[in-house]
């Protein structure tokens, strides 16, 4: 949870921060008056939740507190997967509601480490197929196994009723009847990773800035020729150079590795019988032919 530095005439309330039901009318329901949060990296820093998270009413789990209620945030002597409850009216910028009577902006938060790129702005076909990607990675939450691996998950929701495909259809719906609403995907994971490169770490400062500057229009967007959707051309606030996957690679490692990633992801969208067509071609456009998905770098 954060302001994103939307501090001056636009105004912040942090209303949600779990399950909420988007209606056709473009409306919003909430459903908690507490916030589920993860303690792993809390510090005093993060000033929106830090006073909540301290706070005699919080609870924890996972979360190491010493006799005199010092509470070790960074301590994964038992876990590092230390959860916590805290009361939405103790974090800095709530109000008294949970609803919201319109939903302008819809940010899809995914974490990879090559070829995604910070951020993506997405027409309603493509945010449909996003939706259903749920693209992430395993965390200790989850699988400890797998922590850190590739994973997906439709709508990033593991309690969805009923068939997927219908979710997905349906948010295709919601979009396209109501053109005021805009989709992106961020990343908040690094770009450029490779066998000998760890790859540029996206910072939560980075991501703060950007969401910012979507709130306000700043952004000046460009088509990325090898998927269809806009990418950030210039972000007020942020050096956006380092953050440009091309560099990177070679061109033939490039799209080689833009090749994978739209084969597994045509490959995951295939599973849902009834999905629209549409939001399985969203995943475009056609590759080169002389680019064989596996093949040599």
């Amino acid at each position: 949870m954060h302001d994103h530095g939307l501090t001056g005439d636009e105004g912040v309330a942090i209303r949600q921060d779990d399950v909420i039901m988007l209606n056709a009318d473009e409306s919003c329901m909430g459903t908690e008056n507490g916030f589920y949060i993860k303690t792993d990296g809390l510090d005093r820093s993060q000033a929106v939740l830090y006073d909540a998270a301290t706070s005699p009413k919080a609870i924890f789990e996972n979360i190491k507190v010493l006799e005199d209620g010092t509470v070790l945030f960074d301590d994964k002597e038992l876990t590092s997967n230390g959860r916590g409850v805290v009361l939405r009216f103790e974090v800095i910028g709530t109000d008294d509601k949970i609803d919201l009577v319109r939903a302008d902006r819809i940010i899809f938060i995914t974490r990879r480490d090559d070829v995604v790129p910070l951020v993506v702005k997405l027409d309603p076909e493509q945010a449909a197929a996003f939706f259903m990607l749920g693209e992430s990675i395993e965390t200790s939450a989850g699988d400890p196994t797998k922590a850190g691996q590739a994973k997906r998950q439709v709508g990033t929701n593991p309690f969805i009723v009923g068939p997927e495909a219908e979710e997905g259809n349906r948010f295709l719906e919601i979009v396209r009847r109501n053109p005021g609403i805009e989709c992106y995907l961020l990343n908040t994971g690094s770009i450029g990773k490779n066998a000998d490169f760890p790859g540029v770490k996206i910072k939560i400062k980075d991501s703060t800035v950007i969401m910012e500057q979507i709130a306000r229009g700043t952004v000046r967007w460009q088509e990325d020729p090898d998927w269809g959707y806009l990418v950030p051309a210039d972000v007020p606030g942020i050096d956006i150079k380092p953050l440009n996957p091309r560099q990177y690679y070679s061109e033939e490692e490039y799209q080689w590795r833009n090749a994978k990633l739209r084969e597994e992801r045509r490959a995951w969208l295939a599973k849902y019988a009834g999905l629209k067509p549409e939001i399985i071609m969203a995943i475009q456009p056609e590759l080169p032919a002389k680019v064989a998905v596996g093949g040599k770098r």
